[in-house]
């Protein structure tokens, strides 16, 4: 038995979404996330890519590269 998969929230398919930073913690004044759609793809070797970025959408609270993949994230369904 694996681990469970992610279900992406259908909400993200709709409405308007808005990249905005991260913002700032007691510990960290530019903080960075893991892109959600970057870490879904894998490179030629079969390794997951290990994207940061500095940019989220609020609303989906998923961390995310401004371009490309906030605009894939927000029409693709199938990720």
């Amino acid at each position: 038995m694996g681990r469970p998969s992610i279900v992406l929230p259908p909400s993200r398919l709709s409405g308007r979404h808005f990249p905005e930073y991260i913002p700032a913690t007691e510990k960290k004044v530019n903080p960075t996330r893991q892109c959600g759609v970057c870490s879904r793809m894998r490179d030629a070797w079969g390794k997951k890519i290990r994207q940061e970025s500095r940019y989220w959408c609020p609303q989906c609270e998923v961390a995310l590269c401004v371009t490309p993949c906030f605009r894939i994230y927000h029409t693709v369904t199938n990720i």
